[in-house]
């Protein structure tokens, strides 16, 4: 045997029972297995109880429990209450606001009415305006037009004579006296053409040499003078021509006011000239 590897003996069973060759009606005894101090008994199944302990939570802990779940009931109870006074407020907001939306239209349709009627207010103000100020302004020149032609100078032929007489072979002059009825001068005041004749329409012809004058207010001694080519004297000749003058409202821009005189002399002898109708005599502006 070798001592490296020993080799543990072989122990017999415990409690081993040697074959009993004994059969038959012989009760068995069962032998009784001694517990080896090597080896744990079995561990013995516990028992479940089947009986109730008494219950050992303290009252107040019911008290509080109950008081939890009547607070959670009266809050729920509260919350519900409460979702229905918000729910009505919505809907009252809804309707508010859906009756704010309309009035607010409204005033839009109001706004704009009245805006529709002040621009038309306007408008008709501003037409009357207008048409007062163009009725004033009318008004205002008529007044202004009537004072001028009051005011103004009013240049008239007083009287005419030949104050140089003509021949064949000499020539003579004419006077021109001019009288201004008017309240204000007349100024620039001169003859701008003439015609001398033996008819009635000979040709105006420009006047040369002739100096304008001024004419006060109210006088009748202002003279102008015309020359008389020379002719027979045997002959009617007739005189026209114009005078010319402005009077202190007028500017350069405007035309000037004339007079016009027709006249002849029936026998050259004679200083005096008779008036004959002629178109444009006696014209006056």
């Amino acid at each position: 045997m070798d001592d490296s590897n020993p080799i543990q003996p072989t122990q017999p069973p415990l409690n081993a029972i040697p074959p009993d060759d004994k059969s038959g009606s012989e009760k068995r005894e069962v032998p009784r297995a001694t517990a080896d101090p090597d080896f744990d008994p079995t561990p013995i199944a516990k028992k479940k109880a089947t009986e109730c302990c008494p219950d050992q939570t303290p009252w107040w802990k019911y008290l509080i429990e109950l008081a939890a779940v009547l607070t959670a009931i009266w809050y729920a109870i509260v919350a519900t209450q409460q979702l229905g006074v918000v729910k009505g407020q919505l809907t009252e907001m809804q309707r508010s606001g859906k009756q704010s939306t309309e009035q607010i239209w409204k005033a839009i349709d109001n706004l704009n009415w009245l805006a529709r009627s002040i621009d038309w207010s306007q408008k008709q103000s501003q037409q009357a305006i207008e048409a007062s100020d163009k009725r004033s302004k009318e008004s205002l020149d008529a007044s202004v037009y009537a004072s001028r032609l009051d005011q103004r100078a009013w240049v008239a032929v007083k009287s005419v004579k030949l104050t140089t007489p003509y021949s064949p072979t000499k020539s003579g002059e004419v006077t021109v006296w001019l009288a201004n009825s008017g309240k204000t001068p007349a100024i620039a005041t001169g003859i701008k053409e003439a015609s001398w004749g033996s008819t009635k329409n000979s040709s105006f012809m420009p006047i040369l040499g002739n100096t304008p004058i001024a004419i006060a207010p109210g006088s009748t001694d202002n003279e102008l003078y015309i020359n008389i080519p020379a002719g027979d004297t045997n002959l009617t000749f007739y005189l026209r021509f114009t005078i010319e003058y402005r009077d202190i409202f007028q500017d350069r821009s405007q035309k000037p006011h004339i007079a016009t005189f027709c006249g002849y002399y029936p026998n050259p002898r004679s200083p005096n000239l008779e008036n004959f109708a002629a178109p444009g005599c006696g014209e006056m502006n």
